[in-house]
C-alpha cells in the first residue's frame, strides 16, 4: 500500500459526497489510505464495507484502506482542517496526504497528484476570487488583524480555494500557523461554530467582512509566511470552476445530492453541471449511493428528462 492518505470531515448528509469522493479516487487509481472524519452519525452505507479490526475495505479492491476518526470539537468543521492534519502527521510522518472537501470529486490520473506535491503544498485558485493583488484592502485588514507586513506576500496576488490541499510533512509548519491563526480568533471571541462570516461587520455583503472563513485565515498565513514556504499553484480549472478542468470537480452552491434537477432547470434556468454529472458517474460503485433500485432509476430518469428540457429550452 503506497504512503499516500486522502482525508475529508463530514456530518449528516454530507455522507452522500464522500462516497462519491472515495468512488472517484478509486476510478482515478488511487491507492492507500482514506481517512475519514466524521461529527455525529456514521455514513449510511458503511455495511456496504468489509470490516478487519477497525479497518474497513472496499469490495475486490485491496489497494485502499478505509478508517472513520470521530471528531469531538466545537469548531465548524471548516476550520477543523489545519487540525486534523496535525493529528494525522504525528502518525504518519513520511506520508502525504491531501485533503478534499465533501463534495468534490476526482477526476484526474491519481500520479498527477503524487508528483504535484513533490513541488510544495498543492494548492488551486479560487472561482470568485481567484486574483486577488497583495495590496487589495482585503488582504490590508488581514495585515492587519495578524500583525504582519503586508509586503511579505507581494508576490502573491491570488486567492486560494481551501477544499483541496496537499502537502508533505515540509508543509507542517504551515499548517501549524494556519491552526495558530484561527485559535487567535477563537481567543478574541469570535464564533467559529457555524458556517458563517468569523468576523461580521456587514449586512450588505458576505465577502465585505474581514474573514469569511477558514479559507480566509489560510490565505493570509500564507501571505505571512510566503518567503519561507513552498507552494504549487493550479488555476480555478483544478477544480473545474472553469471549462477544461482535468483535475477535480467541486460541487459548489446546491449539492447535486440534493438537487432537484426538473424543477431546479423549470423554476431557475439552472442546468446540470459538470460537477453535478461527475457525482452521479460516482455514485455507484463500489460504494452505492443510491441501493434502493426505484430510486437509483429515478434518478437516472431525472437527469435524463432534464437533458431533453435543456436541448429544446
Amino acid at each position: 500500500m503506497s504512503k499516500s492518505i486522502i482525508f475529508t470531515l463530514f456530518e449528516n448528509r454530507y455522507e452522500y459526497g464522500v462516497g462519491a469522493l472515495i468512488n472517484s479516487a478509486c476510478a482515478c487509481n488511487f491507492s492507500g489510505k482514506i481517512i475519514v472524519g466524521y461529527k455525529g452519525a456514521l455514513p449510511f452505507w458503511i455495511s456496504q464495507l468489509n470490516k478487519k479490526n477497525d479497518k474497513y475495505f472496499l469490495s475486490n479492491i485491496k489497494d485502499i484502506e478505509i478508517e472513520f476518526i470521530e471528531i469531538e470539537t466545537k469548531l465548524h468543521l471548516r476550520y477543523y482542517k489545519p487540525f486534523f492534519f496535525e493529528q494525522l502527521f504525528k502518525i504518519y510522518i513520511n506520508y502525504k496526504i491531501y485533503y478534499f472537501d465533501p463534495d468534490i470529486t476526482i477526476i484526474g490520473d491519481w500520479d498527477f497528484f503524487e508528483e504535484w506535491i513533490d513541488y510544495g503544498m498543492g494548492l488551486v485558485l479560487d472561482d470568485c476570487y481567484p486574483i486577488m493583488p497583495y495590496n487589495h484592502p482585503i488582504k490590508q485588514q488581514w495585515a492587519k488583524l495578524y500583525d504582519y507586513d503586508l509586503e511579505n506576500g507581494s508576490n502573491f496576488n491570488f486567492y486560494i480555494n481551501s477544499g483541496f490541499i496537499g502537502c508533505s510533512i515540509n508543509s507542517l509548519d504551515l499548517i501549524s500557523k494556519w491552526k495558530n491563526n484561527i485559535l487567535l480568533l477563537v481567543q478574541n471571541g469570535n464564533d467559529l461554530t457555524e458556517l458563517k462570516p468569523a468576523i461580521k461587520r456587514t449586512k450588505t455583503h458576505k465577502r465585505l467582512n474581514p474573514i469569511t472563513g477558514d479559507q480566509d485565515i489560510l490565505n493570509a498565513t500564507i501571505i505571512q509566511n510566503y518567503s519561507s514556504i513552498k507552494v504549487s499553484i493550479v488555476g480555478p480549472e483544478g477544480m473545474g470552476f472553469i471549462p477544461a478542468g482535468y483535475l477535480m470537480h467541486h460541487n459548489t452552491g446546491i449539492k447535486t445530492w440534493e438537487r432537484k434537477f426538473i424543477l431546479d432547470f423549470l423554476k431557475r434556468g439552472s442546468k446540470i453541471s459538470p460537477a453535478n454529472y461527475s457525482f452521479q458517474e460516482n455514485s455507484f460503485s463500489p460504494i452505492n449511493l443510491y441501493p434502493n433500485k426505484i430510486t437509483q432509476n429515478l434518478r437516472k430518469m431525472e437527469i435524463l428528462i432534464t437533458q431533453i428540457l435543456q436541448r429544446i429550452f
